[in-house]
This record gives C-alpha cells, sequence and structure tokens, in this order.
C-alpha cells in the first residue's frame, strides 16, 4: 500500500510537471514531465515483475455442492487456491494493457471458412489447425467480444493450444480480418444465438467425435450463454411433453459452456457504463457496422437514428431493427440470467471481476445468490482483475483467467469421458 500510494504520489507530481511545460511553453519541461509519466507506471510494473505479483486473493465460488461439483472444482487448483495479480493501481490500466496486448499480437489460423446462413447472411469459422473428423479430444468454440474479432482473442487461444486442444473461432456478422461485410442488413451488437448454433453444427459435422466447448468473453459470453439457455428451454419443453430422461442436448453437441467477464443484466451496463467507454464502443459500432456496410443498410429502417448515436446506449437502442427483434426489452431478454439460470443443462463457468469498470459489481451481487439454484453453474468472482486482464505476467504473458478456464475445461472433459468423475456419477450416468 505505501509503494503504490508513493508511486501515485510520484506520478502525480510528474503530471504537474507535464502541465507546468505545456503552459510554460518550455519544451525540457514538457518532455522531462512527459517521461516520468510514462516511465513511473512502467517502473511500477517492472518492480512487480521482478518482485513478484503484489496482490493475492482466493476466489469466491457460488455453485450447488454436490459430489460432482466439488469433484469437479477439485481439478481446478486455480479456482481454489490462492491467485496473484499484477497491481497497476487501476482496472482501467488493466483493460487498457490487456487491449494493446490483444491488438498487437496475432493468431494465424490455418483454415477460413465462410458459412451462409439460412437468411443469406455470413459469418467466419477460423480454425487454428484443420478439422481433424478423428479427432476425440475437445473442440473449443471462442467468440470475441464487442468490437474484436477472433484474432483479437490471442491471449486465449494461446493458452488453449498449448493445453492441446482443438480450437476454432467464430466472428459473428460484420466482423473478422480481414473484414466479413454483411450481406444482409442484420447484425446484432451482442451476437446472435442462432447464428452461434449454425456455427457450432458446421463445426460438428467436421469433427463429429470431438466434444464441443463455448468460451466467449463480455459479448461473447452473452451469444453463448443465450445459445445454450435456448437449447435448454426446447429440451425442458420436450420433456414437459414427452416425459423421459434424456440428454439434454442431444441435438445440440456442446457438452460445456465459459462465460468470460459477462454482462449479467444488460440494461445496467447500459445505463451505467463510463462515458469514455460508451463514447469509444459508440464510434467503434458506429465505424464497424454502419460506416462499413453503409451500402447495405442506409435504406433500412433505424440507420439515421443509429448513425447519429454518440453513446453505446443509443446505439444499441437504435440499432435493435437490425436485429430481427421488435423492441429493446425483447432483445435484451434473449441474453437474461434468469433464462440462463432455470435452462442451463451442461458445466459452465461463470468469472468475473467485480472491478470490472464494464460490467459493474452490482450485476454479480444479484445474481450470486441464485446461482445454486442451478446444479451445473460455478459463479467465480475475485476482487480484482479488470475487465479482461488479470495479469500475472508481462514478461511472458500470463493470465489467470486463461489458467482456469483450460482447468476447467480439462476436468469437463474427464468428467463427460468417466475418467474424471466420483464413483456415484459415473454409476449415475451408466
Amino acid at each position: 500500500i505505501i509503494f503504490s500510494v508513493g508511486i501515485l504520489s510520484l506520478n502525480f507530481s510528474a503530471l504537474l510537471i507535464w502541465i507546468m511545460g505545456f503552459f510554460s511553453r518550455s519544451r525540457r519541461v514538457l518532455l522531462g514531465g512527459a517521461g516520468a509519466v510514462v516511465a513511473l507506471p512502467l517502473g511500477y510494473a517492472l518492480a512487480q515483475q521482478l518482485l513478484g505479483p503484489s496482490f493475492g486473493e482466493i476466489p469466491q465460488l457460488a455453485f450447488q455442492k454436490n459430489p460432482t461439483n466439488l469433484h469437479l472444482l477439485s481439478q481446478c487448483p486455480s479456482l481454489t487456491s490462492e491467485m496473484k495479480l499484477m497491481d497497476f493501481i487501476s482496472p482501467h490500466v488493466d483493460s487498457f494493457i490487456y487491449t494493446y496486448v490483444s491488438s498487437r499480437r496475432s493468431v494465424k489460423f490455418k483454415v477460413n471458412q465462410t458459412l451462409t446462413l439460412p437468411d443469406g447472411g455470413t459469418i467466419g469459422v477460423d480454425w487454428l489447425t484443420p478439422p481433424d473428423p478423428d479427432r476425440t479430444t475437445p473442440t473449443v468454440v471462442v467468440m470475441h467480444g464487442l468490437t474484436g474479432c477472433t484474432r483479437s482473442m490471442f491471449t486465449h487461444i494461446r493458452k488453449l493450444q498449448a493445453a492441446g486442444f482443438a480450437v476454432a473461432g467464430v466472428n459473428r456478422r460484420g466482423h473478422g480480418t480481414p473484414l466479413l461485410p454483411l450481406t444482409t442488413p442484420k447484425f446484432s451488437v451482442f451476437g446472435d444465438a442462432d447464428d452461434l448454433r449454425e456455427a457450432v453444427m458446421h463445426i460438428h459435422r467436421q469433427v463429429p467425435k470431438s466434444p464441443i466447448v463455448l468460451l466467449g468473453l463480455c459479448a461473447g459470453a452473452g451469444s453463448i450463454l443465450a445459445c445454450v439457455a435456448n437449447e435448454g428451454e426446447k429440451f425442458y419443453n420436450k420433456k414437459k411433453l414427452s416425459g423421459g430422461d434424456k440428454d439434454p442436448y442431444e441435438d445440440f453437441p456442446v457438452r460445456a459452456a465459459l462465460a468470460l467477464s459477462p454482462a449479467y443484466h444488460l440494461p445496467t451496463i447500459l445505463a451505467t457504463m463510463p462515458w469514455i467507454y460508451s463514447k469509444y464502443f459508440a464510434y467503434r459500432l458506429t465505424k464497424g457496422y454502419l460506416e462499413t456496410n453503409k451500402e447495405i443498410l442506409q435504406s433500412h429502417p433505424g440507420f439515421p437514428e443509429a448513425w447519429k448515436s454518440s453513446t453505446f446506449a443509443e446505439f444499441v437502442e437504435r440499432a435493435v431493427p437490425f436485429t430481427g427483434f421488435k423492441s429493446l426489452g425483447a432483445y435484451l431478454e434473449q441474453y437474461s440470467m434468469d433464462r440462463y439460470i432455470k435452462y442451463c443443462a451442461v458445466p459452465t463457468l461463470l468469472l468475473t471481476a467485480l472491478d470490472d469498470p464494464v460490467c459493474v459489481r452490482a450485476m454479480a451481487d444479484g445474481v450470486i445468490p441464485r446461482i445454486p439454484q442451478n446444479p451445473h453453474i460455478f459463479l467465480v468472482t475475485v476482487n480484482r482483475g479488470s475487465h479482461a486482464g488479470f495479469i500475472q505476467s508481462l514478461w511472458r504473458w500470463s493470465s489467470w483467467m486463461d489458467d482456469a478456464s483450460v482447468e476447467f475445461i480439462s476436468a469437463v472433459a474427464k468428467l463427460s469421458s468417466g475418467e474424471g468423475a466420483p464413483r456415484s456419477a459415473t454409476a449415475q450416468r451408466q
């Protein structure tokens, strides 16, 4: 704490020097102050890199305590033991570093596929390695965040690859590198559950023996939760009509889901997002969707209003005509955690930091008490970590979020095969 306060004091002093140099028009003072402003946080990070991460805590877990779940968690040490993260003073700095690292590094996908959807829209499927129809180990389907693409998921994909998993990234409509232009006047800021289902089935047809695991970040987390909830609701309705105790996802090959930094309550996000993020996302979405695809969108109702959006909330509301939903409420309802808690029927990890500047703490606090209602959901919260950082090391990029994800996927894969299941759970499945 003393060290952090000292660094902050020095940084504030350096900032004052820079301001004095700006008004006095002294180039030496200006450059000296600017150098100090940049150097002090870097020095602080270097000190942690040499001495070790400065912040440690044990993750808090919310789940239904039954033998199967307890056994699964016993194989995930990152979720049950102390984690140590680097402290960059502000969660905004953590998010900036993560975004910078992700944008400056890239993943080389071996196979790039374009999938045409039933309505004529197109999405992309990028394979890290060519699909192998004989593969029996899990294939992780990765969904990117609000403004990114599969390549922006570099840090997660690298860790999954090192663990031996096959990885297939899905680019939503209007996303991708190179950019996948819209072929119909339809897009969704938070992703489309039906589009994701089409992508999953497309992937499954190429690796029929491989269990599918969904992993999504931020907006990508919302789309995978909506997709899994939709399939669970179908099973729930079928069971009410016909009875029986079939596999809830016999027609949908997903065996687990991971939602990293999800938005538990979208209306809260729209109302509380910090202005700098709100302005930034409104600009990126306007440019990425409307400006890039102006020719196909400009004649569609809602385009002039969406074009004038100055905040994220305005863009989401005014772009509803492009989503296929009749109202903002109906659009946001598909991402409701109430639906997911009720209908989820596969092991699911929800991982969030309570200092997340985008998906604020109040949303997670409202969900935690209800998690034990569903035996398949594990909610993990930590006090620090920001939106997507959870940085353990900068020298060789390491994120606690990635370690926890790999352990959870490995544990679920063993459980599904019967290899890592407790005796009672195995007998029950047999």
